[in-house]
Order: C-alpha cells, then structure tokens, then sequence
C-alpha cells in the first residue's frame, strides 16, 4: 500500500504543470512617468522647427513649451498659456524601449493619432502622424511626423 501511495503521489508530481513564464515588468514600464516635461527639440518632417501647428484637430507644440503627464493624460500647454492647453488621452502598447503610442482627443469621439515613444534616462521621444496618417516606425521625422524631444523639468 505504501508504494502505491509512493508511486501515485510522484507520477503526479513528474506531470504537474510547469508555471508560466514571468513578465519582464520592471523592465518596460506600461505606463509614462508622471510629472512636468518641457520641449527641448521640435522636428516637423524631418526639419528642426522652433514651433509646430496641426491645428485644431492636432498637436501644437514650441520649444520651452510645458507638457504635464498625469494619469493617463498628456496636457500640452503652448506658450505656458494655461487658457490653450490641451489634454490627450493617451495608450501604450508593445514592449520593448520603443513603445506604441495612440493619442486620443478626449473633446472628439475615436480621434486618434498615432505614434510611438522611448524613454531614454530623463528624455521622452514622441513621433507622431498627422490626422489619418499611418503610425510612424522611427524618430527620424519623415513624411508626415512630428517629433517632440521632451526633458524633466526638475522639481
């Protein structure tokens, strides 16, 4: 009897599931870090630009412009004007030090603009496409993208 119980009890030990694989989270956060950032650069198709306009359905953006990242929301303010700031809604996916970024307009139902972002030490690297444009793949701020190099603003 005892090596039946013996015999049982490792056959379904040698069967039991392996456990799963860990996430890699410390690694790749999923969220942005929180707090105040300023514009250090601004490319609009691959040229150095002192400001940017999309309109009124896009980003507007100039060097020494503050960008607040908080809860789920990035707030553009041009021009430090807190009566222009905008907020955006925004979604990360993908893993890795180059992230999916979409951007949704929260004054505007399913408006999205598409984009990607890397966090390198105290700089964040936003490319994004104009309305209807395909997700840009890299910084180099081709075509369409517009390409915002943030830096933490210190406390």
């Amino acid at each position: 009897m005892r090596t039946w119980l013996i015999v049982s009890a490792l056959l379904l030990a040698g069967f039991a599931p392996a456990p799963l694989p860990r996430r890699d989270r410390a690694r790749y956060d999923q969220r942005l870090p929180e707090g105040t950032w300023v514009a250090e650069a601004v490319r609009y198709k691959g040229n150095d630009v002192l400001a940017c306009f999309h309109g009124k359905r896009g980003i507007d953006v100039a060097i020494g412009d503050r960008v607040v990242i908080r809860r789920g929301q990035m707030t553009f303010a041009y021009r430090n004007d807190s009566s222009r700031a905008r907020a955006w809604s925004f979604r990360l996916s993908g893993a890795g030090p180059t992230r999916a970024l979409d951007l949704l307009d929260p004054q505007a139902d399913h408006f999205v603009l598409l984009g990607v972002c890397a966090l390198e030490g105290d700089a964040l690297t936003l490319s994004v496409s104009s309305a209807g444009e395909a997700r840009p793949r890299t910084f180099v701020g081709k075509g369409s993208a517009l390409v915002i190099v943030l830096k933490r603003r210190s406390p």
